[in-house]
C-alpha cells in the first residue's frame, strides 16, 4: 500500500500519513477500492456492497501509550505501572453530505457513540476485514477542511483493536485482540 506523511494546514509540526490512491486519482476516475474503511454511528453512507455504512478512510494518525517513571534506590532501574493514555485520533476522509453532519455534531455536542475502522483486504474473491479497530464513547473535538477532505480530530475513551487471521485456503484461524478502557484504566483483554 503506497502512502505518503502530509502535514495539515495550519497544525504546528502535526503530519498523518495518507494513502497515494487518494491523493492520486487519475484522470479524474474514482479511487481503487477502499483497503482502509470508516464507519461513525450513522454518519456515512455509501454503495459498497456489505459496508454500506462505512467510507473510504484517506488518512489515520494515532498511538497508545504507558506513562511510567523510573524509580531508584533498592528498586534501580524498575520502571512504575502508571496511567494507559491514547492520543487523540486525527483521520482524513473525503468531504461529503456528511461534513455538515459532523459540524453539527460537534457544535451540538461532538459525541459520537462508536466509530469503527476497518482494513480489508480480498481473500477468496471476497473482501473480507483482517483488523477491526473499535472506538467507544468518542468525542470530536475539531473539524478542519482541507478543500475535498476532511480532517477530524477525536477522543475516546475505549479502544478494541482485533487482527484475523486466516489460513492459505482462506478459512478463518482465529483473532488477537487489545481492549482497553482508558477512562477507567483497565486492560479488558
Amino acid at each position: 500500500m503506497d502512502y505518503k506523511i502530509v502535514p495539515l494546514s495550519g497544525a504546528n509540526n502535526i503530519k498523518i500519513p495518507v494513502l497515494d490512491a487518494y491523493e492520486n486519482k487519475k484522470d479524474g476516475g474514482t479511487p481503487p477500492t477502499p483497503v482502509w474503511i470508516i464507519k461513525a454511528d450513522a454518519f456515512f453512507e455509501s454503495s459498497m456492497h456489505g459496508y454500506e455504512s462505512y467510507i473510504p478512510l484517506q488518512g489515520l494518525s494515532m498511538h497508545t501509550n504507558r506513562d511510567s517513571s523510573i524509580m531508584f534506590g533498592a528498586t534501580q532501574g524498575m520502571a512504575s505501572s502508571s496511567s494507559l493514555r491514547h492520543s487523540e485520533v486525527i483521520i482524513a476522509i473525503e468531504n461529503g453530505g456528511h461534513g455538515p453532519k459532523l459540524e453539527s455534531c460537534l457544535n451540538e455536542n461532538g459525541k459520537i457513540q462508536n466509530i469503527t475502522i476497518k482494513r480489508l483486504t480480498e481473500i477468496q474473491k471476497e473482501k473480507r476485514p483482517v483488523q477491526d479497530i473499535k472506538f467507544h464513547g468518542c468525542e470530536i473535538k475539531k473539524i478542519q477542511q482541507e478543500f475535498d477532505r476532511l480532517i477530524i480530530w477525536f477522543n475516546l475513551s475505549k479502544r478494541t483493536n482485533t487482527f484475523f487471521m486466516f489460513d492459505d485456503q482462506g478459512a478463518p484461524r482465529g483473532s488477537v485482540v487489545s481492549e482497553v478502557d482508558y477512562s477507567k484504566n483497565t486492560i479488558l483483554s
